[in-house]
């Protein structure tokens, strides 16, 4: 079960800098201003100045947030569960 986790959580680290990225490029597009690669990943994105589409790929970017949270909580979870009982099964 950790793998499954493990992988989905790589998976949804690389939709949320995916979808980051497009919500970067529409943000350009939309106000003609550059943002840095890196500032871009560490940054909350501009849903007020995007377009429609820009809106679209920033909503999809938080949903992909939220499962990267959840499997991050999930891991943390299954990974305390697994330390305890062989804590327990140890003694």
């Amino acid at each position: 079960m950790i793998i499954i986790f493990s992988i989905a959580l790589l998976v949804s680290l690389y939709i949320v800098v995916y979808y980051r990225l497009l919500v970067r490029y529409y943000y350009q597009l939309e106000t003609g201003r550059k943002e840095g690669a890196f500032v871009t990943l560490f940054s909350f994105p501009p849903y007020s100045a995007l377009p429609e589409k820009g809106k679209v790929y920033a909503k999809r970017y938080w949903c992909a947030v939220t499962v990267m949270i959840l499997c991050v909580l999930s891991l943390a979870m299954l990974s305390k569960i697994s330390i305890s009982t062989s804590t327990i099964v140890g003694n």
